[in-house]
């Protein structure tokens, strides 16, 4: 019932995971994940107020709608190491401008960036060895986007990928 008061939430070193729905609708603006974190669950902190949020890379996964809808999201740091992007990660970040992704990412989940409206660049890290299994949707809805430098091997250009993309 006071989650609309948290302003910032700091995770203890030792947390090995964040849990499903644990900050949905939080008011928290940042978050500080420890090194020890390795996965971010669903939902985790959809639809909170965060502005900012870095992901450290002890994390493999990052969980199906984990920031989905964190409309005041403007910068997001994905770290070497991250393995998996889930479905609609980061759908609805309407604020969201740009995203660089490490060379570590095997997976994009569906609607990972779907409808995120003011994205302008996405930029794969060079030196993935792993052929990327791109998601339907990934950036669909994103009417802003002006460049995305995909990784070296991906498994194909999903459907509706650049759907909507004007």
């Amino acid at each position: 019932s006071y989650s609309d008061r948290i302003r910032k939430i700091i995770i203890q070193e030792g947390i090995t995971s964040i849990g499903d729905s644990a900050f949905y609708g939080s008011g928290a603006l940042s978050v500080e994940i420890p090194a020890s974190v390795t996965s971010i669950g669903s939902n985790a902190f959809r639809n909170s107020a965060l502005i900012y949020a870095s992901v450290p890379g002890s994390v493999k996964t990052i969980g199906d709608s984990a920031f989905r809808e964190c409309s005041n999201l403007t910068s997001v740091t994905v770290s070497e190491g991250v393995e998996t992007i889930g479905q609609n990660a980061f759908r609805g970040c309407v604020k969201l401008v740009s995203v660089d992704l490490p060379a570590s990412v095997k997976e994009m989940g569906a609607g990972g960036f779907y409808n995120c409206t003011a994205l302008m660049s996405v930029e794969f890290a060079a030196g993935n060895k792993n052929t990327v299994t791109m998601g339907d949707d990934l950036f669909a809805g994103c009417y802003y986007l002006h460049e995305v430098t995909m990784p070296e091997k991906i498994d194909r250009i999903s459907k509706r990928m650049f759907q909507k993309c004007t």
